[in-house]
């Protein structure tokens, strides 16, 4: 999680402690955004744009192995479009993997509808503090 983002800390420890294979995104230059795995949060340092990512050397898992995908959103409506930070890092990931995607999202942030481009891509549910609601 980044910034104001409902924080993820809490659920990795959950998947290690439950024997999962963690991925978390590496973004590199160009607009690729890679899933490196990663064993614990010694494993990630800052990168580009700030937001902890694994190093450069992490293995590489590739988005087909991924089942299910935390995807960030600054916002996001009921349908599970989401409004990220302007990269498309995630509408590219979206349209590449197979995963079970979900949105973590404040309620208050849940808007009405938000804006999107034809490349925009939805997640499958929104998880927010008051429920999870399957995007339509």
């Amino acid at each position: 999680s980044y910034g104001s983002e409902p924080a993820t800390h809490a659920l990795l420890r959950r998947m290690w402690q439950d024997g999962k294979q963690v991925a978390v995104p590496r973004c590199e230059g160009g607009g690729v955004m890679k899933a490196k795995h990663i064993a614990s949060f010694d494993e990630l340092q800052h990168g580009m744009y700030g937001i902890l990512e694994p190093a450069e050397h992490a293995p590489e898992l590739p988005f087909s192995q991924i089942d299910l995908a935390v995807v960030p959103c600054v916002a996001c409506d009921r349908s599970g479009m989401r409004l990220g930070r302007g990269g498309g890092y995630y509408d590219r990931f979206l349209s590449a993997s197979p995963a079970y995607s979900v949105s973590l999202c404040y309620h208050a942030l849940v808007l009405p509808a938000v804006p999107c481009e034809t490349y925009d891509r939805a997640v499958n549910a929104v998880i927010t503090e008051r429920g999870i609601t399957l995007a339509l």
